[in-house]
């Protein structure tokens, strides 16, 4: 299972650099981030379903496709939200999700705990990956400014030297 998600994750996340660069150009990368949290959410309550080794492999396959798109989409979102501060917004970002990896297994292990079962787990993390998924996605229409990838795309590839590269691979090069 294990392999699946590693495996899946590394193709995901070299995929999603292309997606991102056309999703960028549309001013949506935060629609499609809130999608990848729902479906997260999604997959997870379905998860509880499974009783077989093959559905629980690709469970954990489909997990893996969108943690590798939620880590590569992560930076382009703090851009959009704040486009003159991103490094500040990313920064609280990442110290959102992992105050939530902080906090997320000892209360899951005190839910199992008071109710024995891993079906309640599994819908206590999709309900945290849907309400994830729902407030990104409020904070979409909340906030939209029309052309700001588009621009940032064109100041960005403008000062590049490697005028062919995209608007993704130069933001992995800055954050590698």
């Amino acid at each position: 299972m294990l392999v699946s998600f590693s495996s899946l994750s590394i193709v995901s996340r070299s995929v999603s650099g292309c997606v991102s660069d056309h999703v960028i150009k549309f001013n949506r990368m935060r629609i499609l981030h809130s999608a990848v949290m729902i479906l997260f959410g999604i997959f997870s309550a379905a998860c509880s379903l499974t009783n077989s080794l093959i559905l629980m492999t690709v469970y954990m396959g489909g997990i893996g496709v969108l943690d590798g798109m939620y880590w590569v989409m992560l930076s382009l979102v703090a851009m959009e939200i704040n486009h003159q501060n991103s490094d500040i917004t990313f920064t609280l970002l990442l110290f959102a999700t992992a105050c939530g990896y902080l906090v997320g297994p000892p209360a899951i292990g005190w839910l199992y705990d008071a109710t024995g079962k891993f079906s309640h787990v599994l819908y206590a993390v999709s309900a945290g990956g849907v309400a994830a998924g729902a407030f990104v996605f409020a904070g979409t229409l909340w906030k939209a400014e029309p052309g700001l990838y588009k621009e940032m795309a064109k100041q960005v590839i403008k000062t590049s030297e490697l005028k062919k590269c995209s608007l993704v691979v130069l933001e992995r090069e800055t954050v590698v």
